[in-house]
């Protein structure tokens, strides 16, 4: 509990349960205002302990959430990337390059039929095209002998794990099965949890990994590794020029380039998304004309673009509340069940975010505090109860 005016904090309560918090409030008879976030107990909590108080909905968790349900509408509308200029069969004639490329991967670290199918979430009949193609192509022979070594390695370790599961099976202790398979106590145990996944456990994340749409965009481009090395020092990037060298050749030995297709008509859903957070003309990695073709061959993506864009342009700049009821009305026409949800949410709590609209006041303070807390109970973790942490935090709160 934060005091709005002195942005002290007041006290810390246990319990955020209804009855808990109205307690705590009612003594304080003298409240008049409380901004909090869209949490029904709190809501409740309120109105028990004075009817009186004027409520003020949080704007940051308002836009949050609409840009949360949107982004989720989008990515389960969309696929990873969506094509410009095409037709439906063009579209489809690509989308299923793509899924080859990831199957030959899959292939080569020897997935299963079923897994892959899942993972790539493709009939059986198309498994059966893409197997055919993959034994006649034989894309094992085009790649390098360092990345051969890789999957050979890999297959070997899935194999140990499938045996050393198989022994288990047969009723070999775990001593006898080290003793098998020369592996070391832990490493068997570790193979043995139904939990544990080699695939999981090999994907590391890399110091590359922020930086892989401008390798791709600049390979494709067909630059020189160093031009790329001293371009993402620029950006950043603290690894090796070794590191990337070895990167950048795997990515060149594991993709397959198709005729026909172009890099300018094929756009990543994540940079489209990108603009829920960020206005056009300061987006990276996507342009004004790219949204322009966009929004033109597929509308529902301006209409989301003009959804958020009304929301921040009402809340944050005009705070008219007669325009946020036609936003509520016009948003609740569109009948998408992401929005429908969010609008749900507002109605149910219609007063407090009208006054979110109307007040200046916002849960800023509340979400700062909160990671002053954290720190001080992680200094904390494991010695001291909760009355210890609430007296140590006012006493702090005192003297600063």
């Amino acid at each position: 509990m934060i005091n709005i005016d002195d942005h002290k904090i007041v006290d810390i309560i246990e319990s955020r349960k209804d009855s808990d918090v109205a307690k705590w409030l009612k003594t304080f008879p003298n409240l008049e205002l409380v901004s909090r976030d869209g949490a029904l107990c709190y809501k409740n909590a309120i109105s028990e302990a004075n009817k009186d108080i004027m409520q003020v909905s949080d704007r940051f968790h308002l836009l949050k959430n609409l840009t949360s349900y949107c982004k989720d509408f989008l990515l389960k509308k969309f696929s990873k990337f969506i094509y410009l200029n095409k037709s439906k069969d063009e579209i489809q004639i690509i989308k299923l390059q793509e899924k080859y490329k990831l199957f030959i991967k899959k292939k080569l670290f020897k997935n299963n039929k079923e897994s892959i199918c899942k993972d790539l979430d493709i009939t059986h009949s198309i498994y059966k095209q893409f197997d055919a193609k993959f034994k006649k192509e034989n894309p094992i022979s085009n790649i390098r002998k360092d990345d051969f070594r890789v999957i050979q390695n890999y297959n070997k370790k899935i194999e140990i794990i499938n045996k050393t599961r198989e022994l288990r099976d047969e009723n070999y202790n775990i001593t006898q099965i080290c003793k098998t398979l020369k592996l070391d106590y832990r490493t068997v145990k570790k193979y043995l949890d139904p939990n544990f996944n080699y695939d999981n456990s090999r994907n590391k994340v890399s110091n590359l990994s922020p930086f892989e749409s401008i390798i791709e965009h600049n390979i494709n481009k067909k630059i020189q590794i160093t031009t790329i090395y001293r371009l993402l020092q620029e950006k950043g990037y603290t690894g090796s020029y070794s590191n990337l060298r070895a990167y950048c050749r795997r990515f060149n030995s594991m993709t397959i380039k198709y005729r026909g297709t172009n890099s300018k008509d094929k756009v990543e859903m994540k940079h489209v998304i990108k603009f829920l957070y960020h206005p056009l003309d300061e987006l990276k990695g996507i342009t004004s004309k790219d949204f322009e073709s966009i929004f033109k061959e597929y509308p529902i993506i301006k209409t989301i673009y003009n959804v958020v864009f009304d929301f921040k342009a009402i809340v944050f700049e005009t705070k008219n509340t007669k325009d946020f009821t036609s936003w509520l009305t016009e948003v609740k026409s569109l009948n998408i069940s992401e929005l429908n949800s969010f609008v749900a949410g507002v109605e149910r709590d219609i007063t407090a975010v009208f006054n979110a609209i109307v007040v200046k006041h916002n849960n800023g303070l509340a979400e700062g505090t909160v990671n002053k807390i954290k720190f001080i109970k992680r200094i904390m973790y494991g010695r001291c109860k909760f009355d210890t942490l609430r007296n140590k935090i006012l006493i702090a709160e005192k003297y600063n």
